[in-house]
């Protein structure tokens, strides 16, 4: 991009919408994006594989799918080795690399490879708050060894959403949602206020977000799991409510320990989840709370009057790996495993319950997967000029998660090791005017028991999911073009069709992938004659 490689922010924002944020109808108040969208470019469609944090990031930073780098879940997994990680690449070429994260997105998800700094805070520290005001400093001291790529992971927009005094006035948005949004692009116009000159910005999402003016409807996958579970019974505590108890590493450790035994398990061939009463659920309370870091007054008068949540939980060893193996030991040893994940069962069906009411990961409509992605410079330099041709255009071309890694790469001119992105492709072409061909975009829902698993693809036209475990998991089929918002689902009127973005879903697995094909029923010449029309459609090579 120029003779000096600029410095790089990618700032990836928890929950954020597509339609929320840059569409022409929407009601919040961005002056600080508008003002970057007209001085970079925009995509409208970015399509994520998935509507859950970690596996989002994992795509993002090494250019593939969960099946090959292994992410499933919020927790209870990790990056797998063998994979070059974005960081990696960039920082063998000469750049300083730091995350600053949240969330899940503890070290051991794997995604601090290839980063010299890699800072997890609490998700109570806010870009309004102490934090903020520290990462604002450093960006405008110099200090950072330039150039420097930095990953900036905000929580404003997750709930509990961020919208504080003037901002819960309706002139900042419709919505909560908006509101919310409008109060980030107020902290974002001072943050990009202290960039250095000629820094590359990126805008984007890990993935969306369900707000109550969108409604899981009956006869879907997620009604279906709905039932299957009994969800609506289910009690008060979920796993976000215990990750707020116990600390988000305790929170990953035990997920680290009862996760796989989660997704190897069946409502078919598991033991109904207890209920009980409020007994049952004050015990389940106290049992968590065995898992505490040990608070004392003063941890809550310094967070009380503005203290950073994150040096809280520290002093008080609720980060320390030590400490927190000790009580997850302990917890084991007490209760026996059998009680322990049982416990474990009850929080999953009562955050998807909430989920039902606010949340995502339960299905992947684009309102769930689809993400804002902006790219723009602060200030005039070579990087602003090499934006120049294309400043202020928007594409509304379908590009995919997995893809803005290598397009990144191809915007600073540093060529793609031969085995990163093995997913992902620049979309870079497009934007210079060279001949460029959407791709389909594997979607899907794992990390749950094998029942729920969920697997799908989008083309510029259709989506459509089905249950590679399950044949009893209601198939969707929508025809974007004509019904935008995923409300008629075309399934039983077009088989053919199901059969065919089955098979384009399975073809964007990795060969050695475990993948599990629901088309035994085609006779050789109808295989031969499917795999020509995908050839002819540019799906498969």
């Amino acid at each position: 991009m120029s003779a000096a490689p600029p410095s790089v922010l990618m700032i990836v924002v928890d929950c954020a919408r597509a339609d929320r944020t840059l569409s022409p109808e929407r009601t919040c108040v961005t002056p600080a994006l508008d003002a970057l969208r007209r001085r970079g470019i925009t995509f409208t469609t970015v399509i994520a594989e998935t509507a859950a944090t970690t596996p989002c990031f994992a795509g993002l930073l090494t250019g593939a799918y969960s099946a090959r780098h292994g992410v499933c879940a919020v927790g209870g997994h990790r990056v797998a080795d063998e994979l070059v990680m974005l960081p990696e690449v960039l920082r063998a070429r000469g750049y300083y690399t730091i995350a600053e994260v949240t969330g899940p997105l503890l070290p051991a998800a794997g995604l601090a490879r290839g980063f010299d700094e890699y800072n997890y805070r609490v998700a109570l520290d806010y870009l309004s708050g102490p934090w903020g005001a520290d990462l604002r400093r450093r960006l405008a001291g110099g200090g950072l060894r330039r150039p420097w790529f930095m990953l900036l992971h905000l929580w404003e927009l997750h709930v509990p959403r961020q919208a504080p005094g003037e901002f819960r006035r309706p002139r900042y948005g419709a919505t909560p949602y908006d509101r919310a949004l409008s109060h980030l692009d107020s902290q974002l116009a001072s943050l990009l206020e202290s960039l250095p000159a000629d820094t590359l910005v990126l805008v984007t999402g890990d993935h969306g977000e369900k707000t109550p003016q969108e409604q899981y409807r009956p006869g879907t996958a997620v009604d279906y799991a709905r039932r299957l579970y009994d969800v609506d019974r289910a009690g008060a505590l979920g796993v976000r409510a215990a990750a707020m108890l116990i600390g988000p590493l305790a929170m990953q450790q035990l997920r680290a320990r009862l996760q796989p035994r989660l997704e190897q398990s069946s409502r078919r061939d598991a033991p109904a989840i207890s209920r009980g009463g409020p007994w049952s659920s004050l015990r389940d309370l106290l049992d968590l709370l065995r898992l505490a870091p040990p608070w004392r007054l003063r941890d809550w008068l310094r967070l009380h009057r503005g203290g950073s949540a994150t040096g809280a939980l520290r002093r008080t060893g609720g980060l320390s790996e030590h400490d927190t193996e000790r009580r997850i030991r302990a917890l084991f040893e007490r209760l026996g495993e059998p009680r322990v994940f049982d416990l474990y069962r009850r929080m999953w069906t009562s955050q998807f319950r909430r989920q039902l009411h606010e949340g995502h990961v339960l299905h992947v409509y684009d309102w769930l997967v689809r993400v804002p992605l902006v790219i723009g410079v602060r200030g005039d330099g070579p990087a602003a000029r090499a934006l120049h041709a294309t400043s202020g255009r928007t594409f509304d071309e379908q590009v995919r998660q997995v893809d803005v890694a290598a397009a990144l790469l191809e915007l600073l001119d540093i060529a793609s090791p031969e085995d990163f992105s093995p997913d992902g492709r620049s979309f870079v072409p497009l934007v210079r005017g060279r001949p460029w061909r959407a791709a389909p975009a594997l979607l899907s829902v794992t990390g749950r028991p094998r029942d729920l698993v969920m697997r799908g693809v989008r083309t510029e036209q259709y989506k459509y999911t089905f249950g590679p475990e399950n044949p009893e998991l209601p198939r969707e089929l929508y025809d974007l073009r004509r019904d935008p918002s995923e409300a008629d689902n075309i399934a039983g009127e077009h088989t053919d069709l199901c059969r065919e973005m089955e098979a384009l879903a399975d073809s964007l697995l990795p060969a050695t992938a475990p993948r599990v094909s629901r088309l035994e029923g085609l006779t050789a010449d109808e295989q031969r004659t499917l795999e020509l029309r995908l050839r002819e459609l540019g799906y498969v090579e």
